[in-house]
């Protein structure tokens, strides 16, 4: 039951750090396609 449980915490790990690469992927994206979502991107950091 425990290695399984640890396999789980694994995959959910990986899961994690591929939607955040896909979410700064999007933001990216946008940013390339919408001059102004830059914008809304600096005031946010602001």
């Amino acid at each position: 039951m425990q290695t399984i449980k640890v396999e789980l915490e694994g995959r959910i790990e990986s899961l994690n750090t591929k939607l955040n690469f896909l979410i700064f992927l999007m933001i990216i994206a946008l940013t390339l396609m919408n001059p102004v979502m830059a914008d809304i991107i600096k005031s946010f950091l602001k």
